[in-house]
């Protein structure tokens, strides 16, 4: 009953966070400790609850501290013109609720002088999809890879950090057969194949509109917060 009551709480703390766009739905910080990541797409397994390199276009890709600071990110090499991170899961998050993703990146496009480089909206791309990627290897399936197209907004942070930012219209996305989100897409590089292009991604956030549900888990989970703390 205790690990019970620990869970729904954590669920709740999440559910409750807020950003200027809503209620955080979804939050991967790629520190390692949510949902993994797996280098190796082929051998990728359905209930793995992966990150996967898709057909391992990714070099020396791991969880690790970012370059110059102290956060941990997913960091790699791109080997292809077209590397992909993609997740090989299901979301389940419906896409009525959405309200904007965002994505804090940033890439050495120079290969020199470390991760000083300014970021326009093409050098990377993210993707959604209301149909889970199969397994093994996150492969390719029907109402997949939406692309988000130019974020609303790009803003420059320190260290070469970026934080890309997609609003989305009143009413959710729209686009594929099945009612929820279920698969994100990131191509962390967009630039010329082969030439390496480093990259660290430090978080990708899904905001908007909770679930009536998940408001009366939050309801449950304080009214049992202050139980506790009146017992005491």
């Amino acid at each position: 009953m205790k690990h019970l009551l620990k869970s729904l709480i954590g669920v709740a703390a999440l559910s409750s966070v807020s950003s200027s766009y809503g209620v955080v739905l979804y939050l991967e910080d790629f520190d390692g400790n949510t949902n993994g990541y797996n280098a190796n797409s082929t051998t990728a397994s359905l209930g793995d609850n992966d990150w996967v390199d898709f057909s391992n276009r990714i070099t020396g890709d791991s969880y690790t501290t970012a370059t110059g600071g102290t956060e941990t990110v997913l960091k790699g090499n791109s080997n292809s013109n077209d590397p992909q991170i993609r997740t090989d899961f299901e979301l389940g998050i419906p896409k009525t609720n959405v309200e904007s993703l965002s994505l804090r990146i940033r890439i050495n496009k120079d290969q020199a002088n470390g991760f000083d480089d300014s970021l326009v909206n093409s050098d990377f791309t993210v993707f959604w999809g209301s149909t889970a990627y199969t397994n093994p290897g996150a492969g390719n399936i029907g109402d997949t890879n939406f692309n988000l197209g130019n974020p609303t907004t790009l803003v420059a942070e320190s260290n070469g950090w970026h934080l890309a930012t997609w609003v989305i219209p009143s009413g959710g996305l729209t686009a594929g057969a099945n009612p929820n989100v279920q698969s994100i897409r990131i191509d962390p590089t967009n630039l010329a194949a082969g030439n390496g292009d480093a990259f660290e991604i430090d978080s990708f956030t899904i905001t908007g509109v909770p679930e009536p549900s998940s408001m009366s888990l939050i309801a449950l989970c304080a009214l049992a917060s202050g139980f506790r703390r009146n017992r005491r």
